[in-house]
């Protein structure tokens, strides 16, 4: 049974990651694994996600063209891939929504920990149209973040998650 998720939550949570990315950024910059324990995760779990459940989120969810760094999954069904950098490293959106699609995964959000991007891998357009939603902690107003960070919460409900 999904949990309600408040947004007094979410702020909270986003304050203290804006903190640790202050103080740890050399850290960070060097270290994916870092940053998905440290921030990504923590995320995942203020926006309902058990970090810890592989029938919600699977790190390193093999598949043949590659290996995304986390899928989201509801009642078994992949519903997003997450692509997880060092802070401040890029990523290749194009090769992440080519994944995506070749699974028929609806979702992908890319993320160094600070910045996450959400993208929509079927609308209709050209790929580097198909972002959503996207924020910065050190850098957006936290309540801002906090509504936009409800699309991934809100995941697990459009695919059948109360």
């Amino acid at each position: 049974m999904a949990s309600k998720i408040a947004i007094t939550d979410i702020v909270e949570l986003i304050f203290k990651i804006k903190e640790k990315i202050n103080k740890f950024r050399d850290l960070f910059q060097r270290n994916e694994m870092l940053v998905r324990y440290a921030l990504i995760d923590p995320f995942l779990r203020v926006l309902g996600w058990d970090t810890e459940d592989p029938d919600q989120v699977e790190p390193e969810y093999n598949i043949k063209a590659g290996v995304p760094d986390y899928a989201l999954k509801v009642n078994g069904k992949v519903v997003a891939f997450i692509e997880a950098k060092a802070l401040q490293k890029s990523w290749d959106m194009l090769k992440l929504i080519t994944y995506a699609n070749a699974k028929g995964v609806p979702y992908v959000i890319a993320t160094d920990g600070d910045k996450w991007e959400v993208y929509d891998v079927f609308k209709p357009v050209e790929a580097e149209k198909k972002l959503i939603v996207s924020w910065q902690i050190t850098r957006d107003n936290p309540t801002e973040i906090a509504l936009k960070a409800l699309s991934i919460a809100n995941l697990r409900e459009t695919f059948g998650i109360p």
